[in-house]
């Protein structure tokens, strides 16, 4: 994130908002490798995201809103505007071209697809695995992430506990 020093070095340190957040830095272009200064504005996370919801950029602000801690229905009803336009724009990867390929086959062309299995069994989620870096792994646990944690459930509700929560709940998600 080298265009914050850029910006730091310019306009001196980045205004942080009332709860102490600082802003982010915008592109004003859309362009995130023109980090020229007259391209860089610093912008609270709700104008961030007032700011890609505008210009169409609903997976920006997707990415804004769940650093906004936006409900759950809000981060869907997002996701799924993000979906619908990339099937739209035909930059869905799973979606099929008229020759029937998509960009995860693509992907499996370059030998780049996450999920693709190497002669040696090992594949790029395995790599990410390896270096620690696998946004899956959860950095404060070490070895089982469940931490001896069960599913649990009354017929109605899913709980994950240690013990279970109560008579009427069995072993087991709904």
């Amino acid at each position: 994130m080298h265009y914050r020093r850029i910006y730091e070095q310019y306009y001196g340190s980045i205004p942080r908002d009332e709860n102490n957040r600082p802003f982010d830095i915008h592109h004003k272009d859309g362009d995130r490798t023109n980090d020229d200064i007259s391209n860089l504005e610093a912008l609270s996370l709700p104008d961030h995201y007032d700011r890609h919801w505008t210009q169409g950029d609903i997976g920006a602000a997707l990415a804004i809103a769940q650093r906004m801690k936006k409900t759950h229905n809000e981060l869907s009803y997002l996701a799924r505007q993000h979906a619908l336009k990339r099937v739209k724009e035909g930059t869905n990867p799973f979606q099929r071209r008229p020759d029937g390929t998509s960009m995860a086959s693509d992907q499996v062309v370059k030998g780049i697809n996450p999920f693709q299995r190497r002669s040696d069994g090992s594949s790029l989620s395995s790599d990410r695995v390896a270096k620690g870096n696998h946004p899956f792994l959860d950095k404060k646990a070490t070895g089982n992430r469940s931490r001896g944690r069960k599913w649990w459930n009354n017929g109605s509700i899913n709980k994950f506990t240690k013990e279970c929560p109560g008579d009427n709940f069995i072993r087991g998600k709904l």
